[in-house]
């Protein structure tokens, strides 16, 4: 995996490149980060949509058992403008908790949902 010159002094998303996707490990809800930082970065990130070679997004909810509101939001926002570029867009390590949250805000249907980094890598090589 490579790193993003773009994105090395983030401290909320941490972002790798693998292939054609874009991958994003919050290291945390936000709560646990200034508001100007989980903004400034993901002004950052969505920078990045529409660059040569990054087309598919995968977020990794690995560090985290629940992501609050904030968090959710600037993950959709990221996912919506995957979508609308036509990239595929995937979470994982997603806590049975955060399912659940996922569903009650209607966004389980929206994301596909993988077990673990390396599946869903695997299935976003595939374009």
């Amino acid at each position: 995996m490579g790193r993003l010159e773009q994105t090395q002094f983030h401290k909320v998303f941490l972002t790798e490149l693998e292939g054609h996707t874009l991958v994003v490990a919050p290291r945390g809800d936000a709560v646990g980060f200034r508001d100007s930082d989980v903004a400034g970065e993901l002004s950052n990130l969505l920078s990045l949509i529409g660059t040569p070679g990054i087309v598919n997004l995968v977020v990794d909810l690995s560090s985290s058992e629940y992501f609050g509101s904030t968090m959710i939001g600037a993950i959709n926002e990221l996912g919506t403008r995957f979508r609308e570029i036509g990239g595929k867009t995937a979470l994982c390590e997603v806590s049975p908790q955060m399912s659940d949250v996922l569903e009650i805000m209607h966004l389980g249907d929206v994301w596909m949902k993988f077990d673990t980094r390396k599946i869903a890598l695997r299935y976003m090589s595939k374009f």
